[in-house]
């Protein structure tokens, strides 16, 4: 069977099929087209934000391991009191650590004027950098220290500790200072200063050393590392006021009821003497 094709039968068909493709990129263009668009910009959005939660769970486990910073850890390093009980048991420790002995300590205390510093990426902030520092025309004429604005630490005081040390050799000297850097409380070795040896297994030095304290902040001392120690048993401060109000007896209140005691038991044999005394008497009056 043959089948004839007419001329308008043709064009029906060519006309179909150019409607049919222009419907079909119609709807790539006008439909699809923002669809696909929209994805890709949600795609790149769930990308990001799984960039962002994936970082801020990296923040949280190394949050975790890292130490709360609160007032208590801040003051092993920097008490807000003189905190001396802390800074006696770190030399004793480091005195105990190494070979060597403390002869003698000085003590004392004064206001300190130390210059705050400046992090680095605050001056970077500031646009303040090592390049253009080094760009700073050198033939300009510094101007001196003492009249820039230099701010101060307020408040802060200094422990300054003199303390004369005498250890076998060198190397146990330098564990001495590498244990009293080691402590956890803010300490500056100053100076070392070296005494005439007495003989050649000791090595006699005194080394200066700095420690502070914040005293703006006292009602925070309270949460200041404490330490503990056992009483003395059976033994009585005589400087101690708090013996005054004891309800238990003292020493010397014990010998002075022995002694009203001892005076009571004579006198009750001197009135039995005179009882005795008193019949006799009677009975020679009765004879005569």
């Amino acid at each position: 069977m043959k089948i004839e094709w007419s001329r308008s039968t043709l064009w029906v068909i060519i006309a179909g099929v150019v409607l049919i493709l222009a419907f079909y990129l119609l709807g790539q263009k006008v439909i699809l087209a923002p669809y696909k668009e929209e994805v890709v910009e949600k795609e790149a959005a769930l990308t990001q934000e799984q960039k962002i939660l994936s970082a801020i769970e990296n923040n949280q486990e190394g949050n975790e391991r890292e130490q709360i910073l609160t007032s208590r850890t801040i003051q092993q390093q920097l008490p807000v009191i003189p905190l001396m009980d802390q800074l006696l048991i770190g030399l004793d420790r480091a005195e105990n650590a190494s070979t060597s002995l403390i002869n003698s300590m000085a003590i004392s205390d004064s206001e300190s004027s130390i210059p705050m510093i400046e992090p680095e990426n605050e001056r970077e902030a500031n646009g303040v950098n090592n390049d253009e520092e080094e760009n700073v025309d050198k033939d300009v004429v510094e101007a001196p220290v003492e009249d820039e604005a230099v701010e101060l630490i307020e408040g802060l005081h200094t422990l300054q500790l003199t303390v004369d040390v005498t250890s076998e050799n060198y190397d146990e000297m330098i564990s001495f200072m590498k244990e009293i850097q080691s402590l956890s409380r803010v300490i500056q070795i100053e100076s070392i200063q070296f005494d005439a040896p007495e003989s050649e297994n000791e090595l006699g030095y005194s080394i200066v050393l700095n420690s502070y304290y914040q005293p703006i902040y006292e009602n925070l001392a309270n949460e200041a590392p404490q330490y503990h120690y056992g009483g003395s048993p059976n033994k009585v401060d005589p400087f101690a006021i708090e013996q005054w109000d004891d309800p238990s007896p003292s020493t010397s209140t014990i010998t002075e009821e022995a002694a009203d005691q001892e005076s009571l038991d004579e006198e009750d044999l001197d009135r039995l003497e005179e009882d005795e005394e008193e019949p006799s008497d009677s009975e020679s009056e009765s004879q005569l």
